[in-house]
């Protein structure tokens, strides 16, 4: 009776912690969820050119919405806002895909422009404001404190330098991902679909490290970028095997 009870209790608690795992990694449970139907199905299948062509062309058009949404976030400045920011955009990319007036990707792509010029605006006339105000501090002061910067001076240069760093990254991302996705779309299908995978796959490294480097974490929900890892892989394999 002893070791029947003891043998329930190590399994009910085995399964507490299977429970506990995945409930903690259910961005990955998500994911896969979302994406192994779609390759078990593609596995069986035999697509003819045409329905090739059309897979590639779909994941094409929608490659350039994944760095768009890191660079609204960043502009944002809401990880919070990430996943509520997906659905639009993808509500976005959808619409504009029914409505087959206008290529998904080229407005995807232009609209990255688009914020990636207002962030570059912002942070000048930001960094213009941050400079008249020293300036006009030193007027009243005399001139600079004997002894340099201050620490909340040097502290606030760091904070500024590091925003730019993370600017900079989001801005070549953008422009990456973008130029990956018009290319494939120009491509022939056959060649066009190992240039998409690669942007997929590449997005996925790109999430990745949004999750692990110190400088580039926080900058979305790592459930997303957890969610968006497992997905962007799943999406390279599916082009690369079964397309």
């Amino acid at each position: 009776m002893s070791a029947t009870s003891s043998t329930s209790s190590t399994s009910a608690s085995a399964g507490r912690d299977t429970v506990r795992a995945l409930s903690r990694r259910w961005p990955t449970v998500l994911a896969l969820a979302l994406t192994v139907p779609g390759l078990v199905l593609g596995a069986s299948a035999d697509p003819g050119p045409a329905e090739s062509a059309a897979t590639v062309n779909g994941y094409a058009e929608f490659l350039p919405l994944l760095p768009l949404l890191y660079v609204v976030i960043h502009q944002v400045g809401n990880p919070g806002a990430t996943w509520p920011v997906l659905a639009a955009g993808a509500s976005f990319a959808f619409a504009l895909q029914a409505l087959d007036l206008v290529s998904p990707a080229g407005v995807l792509v232009g609209t990255s422009l688009a914020v990636l010029l207002w962030g570059a605006l912002r942070g000048a006339l930001r960094g213009g404001g941050r400079q008249a105000g020293r300036d006009a501090a030193e007027e009243a002061t005399g001139g600079t404190p004997p002894h340099g910067p201050t620490a909340l001076g040097t502290q606030a240069l760091g904070a500024r330098a590091s925003g730019t760093l993370v600017f900079g990254v989001q801005a070549l991302g953008a422009v990456v991902f973008g130029a990956l996705a018009v290319t494939g779309l120009v491509l022939d299908a056959d060649l066009g679909r190992y240039v998409i995978a690669a942007g997929w796959f590449c997005h996925g490294v790109w999430d990745f490290a949004h999750l692990r480097l110190r400088r580039l974490r926080g900058v979305v929900a790592p459930t997303f970028a957890e969610w968006c890892a497992v997905v962007d892989v799943m999406v390279a394999v599916e082009l690369l095997f079964l397309v």
